[in-house]
């Protein structure tokens, strides 16, 4: 939706950011390697698995990327 102008505004990002109840605040990480939106995640031992989603907005390209990561301080 909106003006064709916005709508070229629209990007997808691939940062990640966790919360810590402990201390009550927000940790940036690394980067997910492939940044997209819609997409699924699992946690599994220590990695957190990522599969699927949109690598542009607007839900007309989905990618078949899996990727799996740790969170790494950047």
């Amino acid at each position: 939706m909106g003006s064709p102008s916005f709508r070229r505004r629209w990007r997808v990002f691939g940062q990640n950011e966790g919360y810590d109840p402990q201390r009550d605040a927000w940790e940036q990480y690394a980067p997910m390697p492939t940044p997209r939106h819609g997409l699924g995640a699992a946690v599994i031992g220590d990695a957190i698995y990522v599969a699927g989603g949109g690598v542009v907005m607007g839900g007309d390209v989905q990618s078949a990327v899996h990727e799996a990561f740790t969170l790494a301080q950047p």
